[in-house]
């Protein structure tokens, strides 16, 4: 088992690839590789495409569903004999956005919560106590997404794309929506099909697997996407020009 495997070495990927190819005809095999859903496009790179024609299974894992995100949140703190009344699950659900990093953070700044008070069920006010904690590491999340797009040279892209889900959290767009949103960084379409794959590698949006005859995109955090609309508004218009002209230069 692998993670962060879309940060893989080629070279390395390859050879890893063709030994578990090696393995497999000898002794049943399990190889695992978790990574950000740009997975399939950085493993098509390596000296190994038989990896894509042995039924591979692929599970997309975006954001959980509100009863996943729920029960996410409950079982471990029922475990511990502790819960969460029906409003304040809303709420911490809802803030969450149903990412599981996020649902994570929520969930142990609510067991302080309830280890410090002894309170259960946690209530709606005991979800205010914990929420400076939650959002203090879901803010600094933000920051190191947003250092990791500019480091990219993707910060203009990434602006460009994200009046398209921000608004709704299961908000989608095509292939087309997706193109002609970039063509206002001034990106032709060779960089622009680049971009776009890039923020899929880096997980800024996806696409579930399995789709069928049409493609579709979600947001992988839409609250991530307001984030960076607003410091990269606070870049200024220079700053802006600048990033769009280096686009694709990393």
């Amino acid at each position: 088992m692998l993670d962060e495997a879309h940060t893989l070495d080629i070279a390395v990927g390859s050879a890893l690839l063709n030994a578990s190819q090696q393995v497999r005809d000898e002794a049943p095999f399990l190889l695992v590789l978790a990574a950000t859903p740009g997975l399939p496009s950085h493993l098509a790179k390596m000296n190994a495409s038989f990896w894509n024609r042995l039924g591979a299974g692929r599970l997309g894992v975006g954001r959980l569903s509100k009863d996943a995100a729920s029960k996410a949140l409950q079982e471990p703190l029922k475990e511990h004999g502790a819960r969460l009344d029906e409003d304040a699950l809303e709420k911490v659900v809802d803030e969450s956005q149903c990412y599981p990093y996020f649902v994570q953070l929520w969930g142990e700044a609510l067991w302080r919560q309830h280890s410090a008070t002894g309170m259960t069920p946690l209530t709606a006010e005991c979800q205010d106590a914990a929420r400076p904690e939650a959002i203090a590491q879901v803010t600094e999340y933000y920051q190191d997404r947003y250092r990791e797009l500019e480091a990219a040279g993707l910060l203009a892209a990434a602006v460009a794309v994200s009046p398209l889900f921000e608004t709704r959290t299961e908000a989608e767009a095509g292939d087309r929506e997706i193109d002609a949103a970039l063509q206002s960084t001034g990106a032709d379409a060779t960089d622009r099909l680049a971009a776009r794959e890039e923020l899929n590698r880096l997980g800024y949006i996806w696409c579930p697997p399995g789709q069928r005859p049409s493609v579709t995109w979600r947001a992988g955090i839409p609250s991530l996407m307001a984030h960076v609309q607003r410091q990269f508004a606070l870049g200024g218009c220079a700053y802006g020009r600048r990033k769009r002209r280096s686009l694709m230069r990393a």
